[in-house]
């Protein structure tokens, strides 16, 4: 289930290219691409989160800990695994990253992540371990300081979990986009605004002022007749006094997904 967060940045004045390599590597990463490859990778395995009590599949196996990540969804089975529409938030050395997608036990489907180096990332990421497929992953990137300029990634594989260089190239009007973007406005529609505010506010007594800013603006986008609409009007105006620039960056990633801009 899901991936890390982009390496943390100045989220407005670092070259593109930096910021999207960076993104690349993270991304592909936590997907498990790597995962055969990687000296440091340690064996997938399953994580039970402390805001959900859900267990949660880590198929890198060295990035999720019970307090470095949040799963906000539903769980499933005698072993109350994720499961459905949802939204994680995490964090390590690098950054944040707000992840929602769709979960079904270790499969992914297509997925976006906002992620606090000021990128969006459209994944389509749906691996098992081990196994053959991973050789179709790929994901488009496009960053708020620069929208126009869409960078697509691909990873080739010469044979099942091994590592080979990722190649770029630029990217125009694509599938991805569209299925990655539905699957957005669904989990936010389908999680309860108080799921999502708990999560916002559990996010900020951690420190991660950025998932705690965008999961304010989804509640009041997609929740906008809640009563829980105002809290999150609260609690992103106390993120604008304290930390304005991350509340911008949440506020213009949201935008840009929101707007239906085109690759």
């Amino acid at each position: 289930m899901m991936m890390p967060p982009n390496k943390m940045r100045n989220r407005l004045s670092v070259p593109v290219m930096a910021r999207l390599g960076a993104v690349a590597f993270f991304a592909f990463c936590l997907v498990g691409i790597f995962a055969g490859a990687s000296a440091e990778a340690q064996e997938p395995t399953w994580v039970t989160d402390s805001f959900s009590g859900c267990r949660s599949w880590d198929p890198y196996g060295n990035y999720f800990t019970p307090t470095s990540y949040i799963w906000v969804g539903g769980c499933e089975g005698a072993d109350n695994s994720a499961a459905g529409p949802g939204v994680v938030v995490m964090t390590d050395s690098y950054g944040v990253a707000v992840v929602p997608q769709k979960v079904t036990g270790k499969d992914n489907s297509d997925f976006l992540a906002y992620n606090e180096n000021g990128s969006i990332a459209f994944e389509s990421a749906h691996y098992g371990y081990p196994g053959p497929g991973h050789a179709g992953e790929r994901m488009i990137v496009v960053s708020v300081a620069d929208p126009s300029n869409c960078r697509e990634f691909r990873y080739r594989m010469a044979k099942p979990n091994s590592s080979a260089p990722l190649t770029t190239e630029p990217c125009h009007a694509d599938p991805l986009y569209a299925t990655a973007t539905a699957i957005d406005e669904e989990v936010w529609t389908s999680l309860a605004p108080q799921k999502l505010i708990a999560a916002a506010e559990n996010s900020l007594a951690r420190g991660w002022t950025f998932g705690a800013a965008l999961l304010y603006i989804k509640v009041i986008e997609f929740h906008p007749n809640s009563p829980e609409a105002r809290a999150a009007q609260d609690g992103l105006a106390r993120i604008k006094g304290e930390d304005p620039r991350m509340a911008l960056l949440a506020q213009r990633l949201h935008m840009l997904v929101d707007s239906g801009t085109s690759l």
